[in-house]
Parts: structure tokens; sequence; C-alpha cells
């Protein structure tokens, strides 16, 4: 098995990655039935693994960004060579308002940091009790004043998506909270 490591289209060198049994989590008791580390290009290979049903993860190199990803793969009995492509995620730094903070106004500003490669954010912004989205919305500013009014008394869940130029992820923030004054 061969594959890379990016950040968008960025070489992720030192990740750390690890193959476990298909259904396994990255934090279960799973056994590790092999591991490897990502050269400066990315890159990595693992030898000689079976035909099977497999998860990998990726486990970060750095604070920057969220500790890991994972996804499964198939490895079929005709094919000699699977390779695969893993994608780690910046963490996003929300600014405004403070987590868990109580808002005077019905349409408060979401802040947050620029990240440099982002080229649209999503925001998200749920009813904390009912899950229910009172707000989705795609911009290229670092901020958005929510519209239309949020009800008061009401708890409040926002969360922000960064994505390149070619539609992909590459930071996120989810979730943090404040209540409208009543």
């Amino acid at each position: 098995m061969i594959g890379r490591v990016l950040w968008g289209d960025n070489p992720v060198p030192n990740a750390s990655i690890v193959l476990k049994d298909e259904g396994g989590s990255y934090d279960d008791n799973l056994p590790v039935l092999a591991q490897a580390v990502a050269g400066t290009d990315g890159r990595f290979s693992i030898e000689s693994v079976q035909p099977g049903g497999y998860r990998i993860f990726v486990i970060s190199p750095s604070e920057e960004y969220w500790e890991w990803a994972g996804t499964s793969i198939d490895i079929p009995v005709s094919q000699k060579e699977v390779s695969v492509t893993l994608r780690l995620k910046k963490k996003l730094r929300l600014l405004q308002p403070p987590n868990g903070k109580r808002v005077n106004t019905t349409t408060p500003r979401l802040r947050w940091s620029s990240l440099p490669g982002a080229t649209r954010y999503h925001v998200d912004v749920f009813d904390d009790e009912t899950g229910e989205a009172v707000l989705r919305q795609n911009t290229t500013d670092t901020s958005l004043v929510i519209s239309p009014p949020l009800t008061p008394g009401v708890r409040y869940q926002w969360s922000v998506n960064a994505y390149n130029s070619a539609g992909v992820t590459i930071a996120y923030y989810s979730a943090w909270y404040f209540t409208v004054s009543k």
C-alpha cells in the first residue's frame, strides 16, 4: 500500500499512519496491524498488506491540525497495489462571540481567524436544544452577521468550515455556543 498525507494540496511530513481491521477506531483497543511515517513529501508505504477491509488513520504531527483523520479501505484479492490519500484539517480559530457567553443582540456578528489558502468559509448555526439549522451560509469574509434575527433566551451552536479553491475542506472548528439575552 502506498499513500500520501496532505493538507489541501500540500504534503504533511512526519504524520503517523496506523492500519487497523475494519470497524476499528483510532482510539479503540483493536491491535495496530501496521504503521508508517510520512516523508517530507507526505508519502508513505506499508508493505505486505493482505487483501481485506481495513481502517487507516493519519495522526497529526503538530497541534495546528486536528488530532487524527481516518477512512475505510478495501484491498481486493486481484489488486497488488493500493493507493490512498489521507487529508488532515487544520484547526480554525473562532473569535466572537466567546464560547458559552451571552450576546445582547438578536443579530450577533460571528468572527473567526482567516486561514491562508481558504477561498471561502461555510458557517452553520443551530438551535442547540432542537438541533434545527437556523443559518447555513457561505462567505468569503471572516465574519458574518446573523440574519434573520435569533430568538432571545435560546442557546445556539455555531461552527465554521474553510475550503480551498478546489472545494476541499482544509480547516474547521465545531462547535462554540452562545445564548441570546432575553
